[in-house]
């Protein structure tokens, strides 16, 4: 039986058992210019036992650290370390360089002694392994080649959206709310002089919860309104009671607000603004309500202006 190669059997063992007591793995191959042939025969040793590693060339997957954001088919955005669990599609680079929906197929967790930070200049940042590839006009290049002043291939927009959708008050709401609220220690505070601006959020809540109503805060305040309830409802749950079973004044607290409520919900309450976060639910709508989002947001918080050392607004 021809053969060059025996895995985990050494010359004695070679002599003693001959051909008998091996598994065919495959065949290597070597590389000869533009050609690749086949080449050895490869088996391995079964008569004894043995503690045996195979291991592959270091290169495929993507080598990012853990917070890494990743876009997904739907949208939304998580953290790489978030995506062994998630069955949703993420965004790939096809063989003509295009972005298309595709299944995650492996996941891997390790840890590294080294990372790399890159900065491009339009401010996008990422944090790798030095053996990554990224691609650029010379094709895919490892992270630790690259030098200042290189052009690394990024994409201009991701023309997926999701197909959610939410009502058109509750992403004013969210838009207003995350570009001028303060919505924290139990208060649901908007602070803006627009007129518009102001119907729109009165309507807005109206809309939301009849409940509900806008006020000037503090009264006579113009230009900063509170939400608050039109008839609140106590919460006894935790309050303390006598002997007599008698509520005791002073533990009786108001329920939270509804809109309180699914602020909570959507883990946007209770953030300072420099805190702020635009909530999952946001990613996943439709591009036509994402363009309504934005439109509030930018409306309150938004602003066009020229950077001379960009040259360009």
């Amino acid at each position: 039986m021809p053969y060059d190669i025996i895995v985990g059997r050494d010359e004695a063992d070679k002599k003693r058992f001959g051909s008998k007591g091996l598994v065919y793995l495959g065949k290597g191959y070597v590389t000869m210019g533009n050609y690749t042939s086949l080449s050895n025969f490869i088996y391995m040793d079964v008569a004894r036992s043995h503690v045996i590693l195979v291991a592959g060339k270091r290169g495929s997957g993507k080598c990012l650290h853990e917070d890494t954001l990743i876009t997904l088919a739907n949208g939304s955005q998580i953290p790489i370390k978030e995506l062994e669990n998630n069955k949703e599609k993420v965004l790939s680079l096809n063989n003509k360089l295009k972005i298309k929906e595709a299944d995650k197929t492996e996941f891997f967790s390790r840890e590294v002694e080294k990372l790399l930070k890159i900065r491009l200049r339009s401010g996008k940042e990422i944090k790798l392994t030095p053996e990554h590839p990224l691609f650029t006009i010379k094709g895919w290049v490892p992270a630790q080649e690259l030098k200042i002043g290189g052009r690394v291939a990024t994409p201009r927009v991701f023309n997926n959206f999701g197909n959610e959708e939410m009502p058109e008050h509750k992403i004013k709401l969210l838009a207003y709310l995350i570009a001028e609220g303060h919505i924290a220690k139990s208060y649901c505070l908007f602070s803006n002089n627009d007129g518009k601006i102001y119907n729109d959020f009165y309507d807005s809540v109206g809309k939301f919860d009849k409940n509900l109503k806008v006020v000037e805060w503090p009264k006579g305040r113009i230009g900063c309104y509170g939400v608050t309830q039109k008839e609140k409802k106590y919460d006894i749950v935790k309050a303390k009671r006598n002997k007599k079973g008698q509520l005791l004044e002073g533990s009786i607290k108001y329920q939270k607000s509804s809109i309180v409520k699914w602020l909570i919900q959507l883990e946007i309450y209770d953030r300072l603004a420099k805190e702020k976060i635009i909530p999952q639910e946001i990613f996943k709508l439709k591009k036509e309500q994402l363009a309504l989002f934005l439109n509030r947001l930018f409306s309150c918080d938004g602003s066009v202006y020229k950077n001379e050392s960009r040259n360009g607004w």
